[in-house]
């Protein structure tokens, strides 16, 4: 049986299947989190999704996406993700030079439940930041997370939870 989550501005909705856009940034990681995290309440689906362009930060081809950082970064997150985590998890690679153009082209297509997004993380498009663009744009509910200053004596995910559980967020 699938559990509904709660919305606070509207009526209740059930979440089968999220999608979180990662870079993977300290945002992006907490987005991923707390994503997991929703999944496992309710029994979604969470794809893991990174937009990558094949050429280097100097503008160099690099053809195999296993042996770049984000690939090794990407390997990482999912195995981490599948052992700590009951959710449904899937990764997925796609192409593309300005991610959040790739992504809502992927909203058009498929049907997501929910985009979980970490807010000010490494990807910018012409529109400006990514989560603001699928914010404004995407065709199904976003949750941007908000940026969270590290508490240097808890773990970035730790600190998120913290202060969301305290009502306070400090954008900085």
């Amino acid at each position: 049986m699938k559990k509904i989550v709660r919305n606070s501005q509207g009526p209740r909705m059930p979440i089968d299947k999220i999608l979180v856009p990662v870079d993977f940034s300290a945002c992006s990681d907490a987005a991923l989190a707390y994503a997991l995290s929703m999944a496992d309440e309710c029994g979604a689906q969470v794809e893991v999704l990174h937009v990558w362009s094949p050429r280097d930060r100097e503008g160099r081809a690099s053809t195999i996406f296993a042996d770049t950082p984000e690939g090794i970064a990407m390997e990482r997150a999912l195995s981490a993700a599948e052992s700590d985590h009951a959710a449904r998890i899937c990764g997925r690679l796609e192409f593309g030079e300005e991610p959040s153009s790739v992504i809502l082209d992927i909203l058009e297509r498929e049907r997501f439940d929910l985009v979980v997004v970490g807010r000010g993380g490494r990807s910018k498009d012409q529109g400006g930041h990514v989560s603001a663009h699928l914010e404004r744009e995407a065709p199904c509910k976003v949750v941007a997370l908000p940026i969270v200053k590290a508490d240097p004596n808890r773990s970035f995910v730790d600190t998120f939870i913290a202060k969301r559980t305290a009502g306070g967020f400090d954008a900085g």
